[in-house]
Parts: C-alpha cells; structure tokens; sequence
C-alpha cells in the first residue's frame, strides 16, 4: 500500500481530472448511494517532502460536510485522522497502488472499501482518483470513486531544504 500511505491513507492519486468525472447534481441519492461533494483534505509533512527519501510524519485529515444518501440520516463523513511515519519523498506525490479507505458517518457507521488510486500532476495541480469495491460496513455490495485535487503544488519545494509540507485541497466521494 502507498499513496502516501493510501492519501494518509485517503488522498494523492490519478493519470485522469477530477473533471474526467461526471458527479450527480441532484441532492437526493438513489437507494444505496452516497454522494459527498465539496469535501476537505489536507495532508502535512514533517520535516517536508524533498527529493531526497527521509523519514517524514504524515498527518491527514478529509473531511465531508456535505453528503446526500439513500439513509437520510447520513448527511455528513470523514476519513478518520491518521498520523505515520514512514520513509518518502516528493517522488511519492505520483504513486499509484492500493489500499483500504475507510469513511466515518455522522450516524457511527462505517463504510470500507478496497481502493486502486493513481495521481496526475499538471502545471500545478495534483489530482489523485480512487476506486473500488465496499467491502465491509454500510453500502457494501457497492463501488466508491473518490477525486481529490491540490491546487498550487509547486514541485521546486521539492529541491529546497523545507520542501513541501502541506498539501490543501477538495475531495469528493460516491458510493454507488
């Protein structure tokens, strides 16, 4: 498993935009989906991300204020807080592979699903697209597709002695 250890285990994949997909507009989801739009991620380096391969603390916390469900109940979601350290660089940023994501609801249930995540880097912006199976939890039986998108990711931080050390951006999920 990577994507910096699946997105902190949840956020940087895709050789395709998050623009590539369609999401639904509606704000009621047919029976077993999940829509969450206009989600939060944001993943810190310490010490930051350079070229060179160092042990680096990742924290990442993704957040999904807005959902809409076939359980009117859910109307919010994360991805638990994680926090690791592992060996990586800036290299790291354009993984793909695989690796379970789990998503937290407002109502204490949990969905999992089995994710294959690639990113993309394109004059600035890092897009990293997931999916897969639901494997256990709520919705299972389902696939998610998740899209994160960091704007003004500036890859020269990699080559300073701080390089980079956060990565800010927006992250929509379905579940279908």
């Amino acid at each position: 498993m990577d994507f910096l250890t699946c997105v902190g285990r949840a956020a940087v994949a895709g050789s395709l935009s998050a623009a590539a997909f369609v999401f639904p507009q509606s704000s009621s989801a047919a029976p077993g989906d999940l829509t969450c739009l206009g989600g939060t991620s944001e993943i810190t380096f310490s010490p930051g991300l350079t070229n060179t391969p160092q042990m680096v603390t990742i924290n990442s916390v993704n957040k999904f204020p807005h959902c809409s469900s076939s359980d009117p109940s859910i109307t919010s979601a994360e991805i638990p807080a994680s926090e690791r350290t592992v060996l990586r660089s800036c290299t790291d940023l354009l993984n793909s592979g695989t690796g379970d994501l789990s998503l937290a609801y407002n109502t204490g249930e949990t969905t999992t699903y089995s994710s294959t995540f690639s990113s993309n880097y394109l004059l600035g912006t890092l897009t990293v697209l997931d999916s897969g199976p639901v494997t256990a939890g709520k919705f299972s039986g389902g696939n998610a597709v998740g899209a994160a998108e960091y704007l003004h990711v500036n890859l020269l931080q990699c080559g300073t002695a701080q390089g980079i050390t956060k990565l800010t951006g927006t992250y929509t999920v379905l579940i279908t």
